[in-house]
């Protein structure tokens, strides 16, 4: 269904006051652009978009002349598997989150089972700083095995193992707590 080109792969700019679509930003074929997020700094028009399939994140910014542009700058690939759907399982980013001072992005990667912390003081070049993994396919043990890769031990608390990959991300309001739902 991604190639027949049955899911999202564009954004979409708005004016609000006119009520007219203004331009369409494509991400390409099979993007499922999921969570929009801009930067909370009012001075900057500027944010970035999860892409579920492709395993993206997209910077999107108003340039000069008032017109809008997009520009991967998180690619996570792809791991080659086996007891899986497909040959390769991609991360499937289903939610993106910006710390309230815009310095770290929290990224969710609900196949793969990882949330991922980059930092963003250079939007244009997010620099991962940290990866904690909840759950997902590729644990240690499970059905499905990485061809290329270390699978994570399980996540076990008070006896229970997580079920399910990272999904939704909040973070609290002074940084210091980051939480996460694993179901989809």
């Amino acid at each position: 269904h991604v190639a027949d080109g049955k899911y999202g792969q564009k954004l979409y700019v708005w004016d609000w006051t006119e009520r007219t679509l203004l331009q369409e930003l494509d991400l390409g074929l099979g993007a499922i652009p999921l969570e929009v997020r801009f930067l909370h700094d009012p001075s900057k028009a500027e944010g970035f978009v999860g892409c579920a399939f492709t395993s993206e994140v997209v910077r999107f910014f108003k340039k000069p002349d008032d017109s809008w542009a997009t520009e991967a700058v998180v690619k996570i690939p792809a791991v080659p598997v086996e007891g899986w759907a497909l040959p390769e399982m991609p991360a499937l980013i289903t939610d993106i989150l910006l710390s309230l001072d815009d310095r770290f992005m929290y990224v969710s990667c609900w196949l793969h089972g990882d949330v991922r912390q980059y930092d963003i003081t250079d939007t244009r070049n997010p620099r991962m700083v940290g990866q904690v993994y909840i759950g997902g396919s590729l644990k240690k043990g499970g059905s499905v095995k990485s061809k290329c890769s270390e699978q994570p031990e399980p996540l076990v608390i008070k006896g229970v193992e997580v079920q399910g990959g990272a999904q939704m991300l909040q973070l609290s309001l002074d940084g210091k707590r980051l939480y996460v739902s694993t179901s989809l």
